[in-house]
Formats: structure tokens, C-alpha cells, sequence
């Protein structure tokens, strides 16, 4: 047995509110997604950008690489020379990232939640010069990142099934 409503106005009010929801739906998960791939692609610059910091320092001037970390330029960094150690900088040694990592230290970029559930998203690389090889990893803090998504996100679970009532 079918319910449905005789009046053409109900019917039109119905429609009407059903076309919203869904426009709304779409707007909500529009918002969320759009700015999780900015955050994403933001931290993906910021770990190309101090990379390349670090690599430079390392090539040209390995005594100054202390200094990054020292003016805040790279906080969480590491750098070896043929498997010794050439400088870790005290926010890696202190949240202990070198265990974090362990065997998933290959070369490329991954993402990881530290078991205090603070999410940190890191690059490693490996390269060569004339005489050396080269390891170089660059980590990124993305808490903030991932604090905001979920005020977004409960924002927006909260904030959808109030706008259809």
C-alpha cells in the first residue's frame, strides 16, 4: 500500500526539500574534500620546500645543519652520509621518529599516527654525489591539520541534519 499525498502543494514541498538535503549533501562533502586535498598538497609543499633546504645544507655545508632546526626553518629533520649519522635534529630525536619508522624508512613519503595519536606525514630521500651517499628525511607535524578536519567534519555532521529540520 502507497501513501501518497493528494495535495500538489505537499507533493511540490516534498520535492522541494528532498532537491535541498541533496543539494546540501553535496555542498557539505564538497567543503570537506576540497579542503582535506588543500591540507594534503600543503604539507606535500612544505616537505618539498624543507627537503630541499636540508639537501642543499647537507651538499654544500654540512656543520650548518644544526642551524635549521636552531631558527625554526626545518624542525624535524635527518640527515646520513654513507649510514652514519650526520645530524638529527632534537624534535626527531625527542618524538623518537627513527623507531616510529623502522623498516617503512624507504625512499618516498608516508603518513603515520604516533601510538599518542599525533599524525605526522614524512619524506625521505636518498642521493649521491661525487663521493658520498646520502639520506635525508624531513617529517611534518599535520595534528593542526587533522584537528581541523574533524571540527569540520563534526561541524558538518552535526550542522546538516539541523538545516533540514
Amino acid at each position: 500500500m502507497k501513501v501518497r499525498p493528494r495535495s500538489v502543494r505537499v507533493r511540490l514541498t516534498l520535492w522541494y526539500a528532498g532537491a535541498l538535503a541533496v543539494v546540501l549533501l553535496v555542498f557539505a562533502l564538497g567543503v570537506y574534500f576540497l579542503l582535506r586535498d588543500g591540507l594534503v598538497f600543503e604539507a606535500r609543499q612544505r616537505l618539498e620546500r624543507d627537503l630541499a633546504v636540508v639537501k642543499r645544507l647537507v651538499l654544500e655545508e654540512p656543520d650548518e645543519l644544526e642551524e635549521l632546526e636552531e631558527h625554526g626553518t626545518v624542525p624535524l629533520f635527518r640527515a646520513t652520509e654513507d649510514g652514519n649519522l650526520l645530524y638529527q635534529s632534537p624534535g626527531w630525536r625527542r618524538l623518537k621518529l627513527d623507531e616510529l619508522l623502522g623498516d617503512a624508512a624507504e625512499v618516498g613519503e608516508l603518513s603515520f599516527e604516533t601510538p599518542e595519536e599525533q599524525h605526522f606525514r614524512v619524506r625521505l630521500e636518498a642521493f649521491r654525489d661525487t663521493r658520498h651517499t646520502y639520506r635525508v628525511s624531513v617529517a611534518y607535524d599535520e595534528q593542526d591539520a587533522h584537528d581541523a578536519l574533524n571540527l569540520l567534519r563534526t561541524t558538518l555532521l552535526i550542522g546538516y541534519p539541523l538545516t533540514l529540520a
